[in-house]
């Protein structure tokens, strides 16, 4: 043992330090060796990819390189590499070796050398070997000024005192830049003001009368200034014209119909910012529904205008039955940004139209029922200039629309009166502050002329092309029928006037059986019907099959049926057709279905339609030979189910919607789920439901909202240990 024989200890741990030392020796010598081949090959690094194309783009354009470059020396280490920028716009990511440059407005027509080098810590890529590419910035556009109706250069004529609004806009290629319109100068300086708002507005004072101004429209986008000169010349404003308003007087106004009276100015040179109108009308014969705005509103943008309207006792010659109207309408409320663009168009124009109901008592048939101005105080039927510094009244009233010579106005009349505004107050400017006052307005009043009963006759041109009584009439009907007066474009009383074909005051499938009737030869054009049919027709509506049966012992000819909801009705009877049409009211949505035939077919009791989601609000029918019938709706009591029910979708097939009914015998958690021939669950819905009947409308869509495909599916409702599917197809 070497423990026990220390001499031959010391030899051994000799001899394992000499060859630890000849060890290091050798690692130093090789590691020695291996450093300096390495110094003596190392290789800077390669770029593979670079552009070798030139970038050209606007400033408004953003611009990206992907720079790649290898280090041969270390090809398996991960970001070995630094990428520098070493001329050029724009900035390099030193690890992904991309550029990207965003320029500004100052590099607009500039050419760049971007130069692009990569570093691997020992040698960077220079000279013939970096990245190196051209960028060249195309130059500004500057922006552009246009007219609507003229070009720069042009001469525009003004009145003063008065505004002119000259319509102008500019605009900029450069989608980027933001531009900055303004009115470079006036020369000469004007009394008035010049400014931009939309356009050049010129608000001429009355000392720039007779003059020729300069003014130089100036649009910017921080590069370029664009220069628009344009000259108004202005001339002293003429002395004022009469304003002439006009109620309209309408001719054969139809008894039981709407009846729409318009207001217009015929006549007027002076701008206007405002006008309050008060009218009286006899609401035994006229029943006021509504106002509507006119021209100045539509066209020109104004901000404001309401009405009110009350009754009187005292108003004569109606007395107790004296309507008043008051229209109240202003051009600018608040001096916004967006203000009215005029205050005044080509005359005639309409300022409001009113909204009447004409009775339907026959003791105002061939009656006219007059609508007139009336004046209560000073400002009752005044008209305000641009300004408000001048308030426009009445200077004569006219009788009747047209008709009979001006009433003469008594100057020491009092109010309330028909005859305008007294003189008191256009002396004293009673109510209007320092406004001055003009007479400046004729007055004509108008009103509506009732219809007498024997004109025209027949009736049936609904088309109104002089013909009457075609297929193309009841054609024309049936649509009014389903789809309301829109469809009535040539002259809207006049066309419910010859639809009313039997004579009844009333529009409906018994008017659209008449004509049928007449086009067979079965009835005389112009032979009225004064009868309603003694038989009732009961609509029995059962809503969980969602079908329509009617009960009656007479023939129906047509059936007008609205729904609650949106429906897609399928018939019943094959002998007829049907047309529908789908609307959304303030209460929500109805479907109008009307039932017909232009053939003259016609259909006894039974079933009629079957319909989805929905149930029905009301029903209309016709007797075979035209006499309206009385309808009654009856709905289909159905009590608590006792087990649980799920009957067939319906429609099936369908392409849109459906509705799927169940009906549980106690308050449950559904789980409604559509699954596709896959097995795969494209929709699902679960909560909680009361006992009772109820449906579910699935829309064609998947649990995203995506549409599916065409196909068979299965609708399967699970409520507790209850479970059941059906089948149904889908086709688009």
């Amino acid at each position: 043992m070497l423990e026990d024989n220390p001499a031959g200890m010391g030899l051994y741990m000799r001899s394992q330090m000499a060859v630890r030392s000849r060890v290091f020796t050798l690692s130093l010598a090789l590691f020695s060796f291996i450093l300096g081949a390495t110094s003596a090959t190392a290789r800077p690094p390669v770029i593979t990819s670079c552009p070798d194309t030139v970038f050209t783009g606007t400033h408004c354009d953003s611009f990206y390189a992907q720079i790649q470059a290898v280090d041969f020396d270390w090809p398996g280490m991960i970001n070995s590499l630094r990428y520098r920028l070493l001329k050029g716009p724009g900035q390099v990511d030193p690890l992904t070796g991309e550029w990207s440059y965003r320029p500004s407005g100052q590099d607009a027509g500039k050419t760049f050398e971007v130069e692009i080098a990569a570093d691997d810590g020992a040698s960077v890529t220079s000279g013939a070997q970096a990245c190196r590419f051209e960028v060249n910035v195309t130059l500004n556009y500057p922006p552009h000024i246009g007219l609507d109706l003229n070009e720069c250069g042009d001469s525009f004529e003004a009145l003063a005192p008065d505004t002119t609004h000259v319509y102008m806009y500019a605009y900029d290629f450069d989608r980027c830049d933001q531009l900055s319109t303004f009115i470079e100068r006036v020369t000469p300086e004007p009394a008035g003001r010049v400014f931009w708002r939309g356009g050049m507005i010129f608000e001429a004072d009355s000392l720039d009368a007779d003059k020729t101004f300069l003014v130089v429209v100036a649009s910017t986008d921080g590069i370029d200034t664009t220069r628009c000169e344009i000259t108004c010349v202005t001339k002293k404003r003429p002395v004022p014209k009469p304003f002439e308003v006009r109620i309209e007087m309408t001719l054969h106004s139809i008894q039981g119909q709407r009846e729409y009276v318009d207001v217009t100015m015929t006549r007027g040179s002076e701008r206007i910012g405002g006008f309050e109108l008060l009218m009286t009308y006899d609401r035994s014969v006229l029943n006021f529904q509504t106002v509507s705005a006119g021209d100045l509103h539509v066209h020109c943008g104004w901000e404001y205008m309401t009405h009110r309207f009350w009754f009187s006792s005292t108003n004569k010659p109606h007395g107790f039955w004296a309507g008043l109207i008051r229209v109240f309408a202003m051009a600018d409320m608040n001096d916004g940004s967006a203000p009215p663009i005029c205050f005044m168009v080509p005359t005639p124009f309409r300022l409001f139209t009113i909204d009447f109901m004409v009775t339907d008592n026959r003791l105002f048939e061939c009656h006219f029922s007059p609508v007139r101005f009336f004046w209560r105080t000073c400002g009752d039927n005044a008209f305000w200039s641009r300004y408000g510094d001048t308030v426009f009244l009445s200077d004569s009233v006219y009788a009747q629309y047209g008709g009979l010579a001006p009433t003469v106005i008594s100057h020491d009349d009092t109010f309330p009166t028909y005859h305008g505004d007294p003189d008191a107050c256009v002396q004293n400017h009673a109510g209007f502050g320092d406004a001055t006052a003009l007479r400046l307005i004729e007055y004509y009043n108008g009103g509506a002329e009732i219809l007498c009963a024997d004109w025209p006759d027949p009736r049936g041109d609904v088309n109104l092309n002089g013909v009457a009584v075609e297929v193309a009439d009841l054609v024309l009907l049936s649509n009014y029928l389903v789809y309301g007066s829109s469809v009535f474009r040539i002259n809207l009383q006049g066309q419910v006037h010859e639809a009313d074909m039997n004579f009844d005051s009333a529009v409906g499938v018994a008017d659209f059986v008449y004509g049928v009737r007449v086009i067979k030869g079965e009835q005389v054009a112009g032979d009225p019907f004064d009868s309603t049919s003694p038989n009732v027709a009961q609509f029995i509506d059962d809503t969980v099959q969602h079908a329509v049966e009617v009960v009656t012992s007479d023939t129906i000819g047509a059936v007008k049926l609205v729904f609650e909801g949106e429906v897609t009705p399928s018939l019943s009877q094959p002998e007829v057709e049907t047309k529908y049409a789908v609307s959304q009211e303030t209460t929500g949505w109805r479907t109008i279905v009307l039932i017909y035939s232009l053939e003259g077919n016609s259909f006894t009791e039974g079933p009629v339609v079957s319909y989805g989601h929905g149930r029905l609000l009301s029903a209309e029918a016709a007797t075979y030979t035209g006499v309206k019938m009385r309808t009654q709706i009856e709905t289909v009591p159905h009590p608590l189910p006792t087990n649980f029910v799920l009957p067939q979708n319906y429609p099936n097939p369908f392409n849109s919607h459906t509705v799927i009914a169940f009906g549980l015998p106690k308050p449950s958690q559904l789980l409604f789920e559509i699954v596709n021939v896959l097995g795969q669950v494209v929709y699902h819905a679960q909560r909680q439901y009361d006992a009772g009947w109820h449906d579910i409308e699935w829309d064609g869509a998947d649990d995203s909202g995506q549409p599916v495909a065409s196909g068979v599916y299965w609708y399967r409702l699970t409520a507790g240990e209850f479970s059941d599917s059906r089948r149904m197809i889908l086709l688009r």
